[in-house]
C-alpha cells in the first residue's frame, strides 16, 4: 500500500501534461502560450503540479553525476542545494521584478500570479537544459540554450498583457528571467565560499 501511495505522488510529478508544455515550449512557443492561456491553470495547481516539481527533477538531476563523473555525495549534495535554491528564489525575484516592470513602464495590472505563471515557463527551459547537462555532462554548447527563453519570452509577451510593438521589452524580460537564478547563485557562493568547489 506505501508503494502505490509513493507511486501516485511520482505519477502527479512527473506527468505527460508537464512534460507537453515544456516541450511545446521549446519546439512551438506561439502555441503553448496560447495552450497554456486557454487553459488557464489555477495557480496552486501551477505551482505545486508543475513548477516545484521542475524545480525538485532539475536539482535531483545532479545526482546523476556520481555514475557519470567522479563527483562525491557531498559534492552532489551542494550541488543539489544550490540548483534548488538559485531556481526557487530566482523565480520569485524575476517575478516580481517583471510584474513591476510591466505595470510600471507599460500600465498593465499589477498581477504577481501572472507574472510568476510567466516568469515559471519561461525558467522551465533554463531547467531542463539544468537537466540535460547533469545527464550529458560534456555538451558545453547548451550553456546557451537558455537564450533561447528571449524567443519563447517574445512569443508569450501576450500571456503578461504587453502588445506585440513592445518587442524590446521582451528582451528586457527574459534577460530579467535568465540573470535571477544566476545572481542568486553568485550570491550563494560569496555568502558560502564552501560551496563553490
Amino acid at each position: 500500500m506505501k508503494d502505490y501511495y509513493y507511486f501516485c505522488i511520482l505519477k502527479d510529478i512527473i506527468t505527460m501534461n508537464n512534460i507537453k508544455i515544456i516541450l511545446q515550449l521549446i519546439c512551438t512557443p506561439e502555441k503553448a502560450w496560447n495552450n497554456i492561456n486557454e487553459r488557464n491553470i489555477d495557480y496552486n495547481l501551477f505551482l505545486n503540479r508543475f513548477l516545484y516539481p521542475v524545480m525538485g527533477i532539475t536539482s535531483a538531476s545532479v545526482f546523476i553525476r556520481l555514475v557519470t563523473d567522479s563527483y562525491t555525495l557531498q559534492q552532489v549534495l551542494q550541488g543539489f542545494t544550490i540548483i534548488f535554491v538559485k531556481y526557487f528564489i530566482g523565480f520569485f525575484i524575476a517575478a516580481y521584478l517583471i510584474n513591476e516592470c510591466a505595470s510600471r513602464f507599460y500600465g498593465i495590472e499589477n498581477n504577481i500570479k501572472r507574472a510568476q505563471k510567466y516568469t515559471g515557463y519561461l525558467l522551465s527551459i533554463p531547467m531542463v537544459v539544468t537537466i540535460v547537462m547533469n545527464i550529458l555532462p560534456g555538451i558545453s554548447f547548451l550553456e546557451l540554450a537558455p537564450l533561447y527563453v528571449i524567443y519563447v519570452a517574445w512569443k508569450g509577451g501576450t500571456f503578461i498583457g504587453i502588445k506585440a510593438e513592445k518587442g524590446f521589452s521582451y528582451i528586457i524580460f527574459s534577460i530579467i528571467v535568465l540573470l535571477s537564478p544566476m545572481v542568486v547563485q553568485m550570491v550563494l557562493y560569496m555568502i558560502l565560499p564552501g560551496l563553490n568547489k
